[in-house]
Parts: C-alpha cells; structure tokens; sequence
C-alpha cells in the first residue's frame, strides 16, 4: 500500500510508480495507491478496501526455499 500526495499526479513520478509497480508485479505483489487525503478523510473505507484484497488474493507459498536448519554442534555423519 502506498498513500501518495499530490507529487504522484506530475508524470514523471507518475511513471516511476509504473515502473516501480512493475517491478512488484514481477515478485507477485500488487501496489495499492492511495491518495493522502482520501486516506485522511476516509479511513476506514480505505481499510476495508486494503481487506479486501487481501482477502480476494490467494495465499502464496514463498518463491525463495526456506534456508537450511542450522547444524547442530557435536553432530557425527
């Protein structure tokens, strides 16, 4: 979740989000935007909104492998 403030309507950083945007996408993950003031004025619809996708989106297992278990101290092969 990002809350932008009214520099993310310049187009330059409007397409930095994009690009930044695209690079979560490829990991998995979604940007929600939400604007400053709606966040102010409108909190808890934006909680009920972030819940929401959370919720519509399916669990995912991690793409990286769990790292090994540490070897214990004595251990004979």
């Amino acid at each position: 979740m990002e809350v932008d403030g009214g520099s993310h309507l310049n187009e330059d950083r409007a397409r930095q989000d994009r690009v930044l945007d695209a690079v979560f996408a490829r990991e998995g993950l979604i940007t929600l935007r939400y604007d400053n003031l709606r966040v102010r004025d409108q909190l808890a619809q934006v909680i009920e909104d972030v819940r929401a996708h959370c919720l519509a989106r399916p669990t995912r297992s991690p793409q990286r492998g769990a790292p090994p278990p540490p070897q214990g101290e004595g251990e004979f092969s």
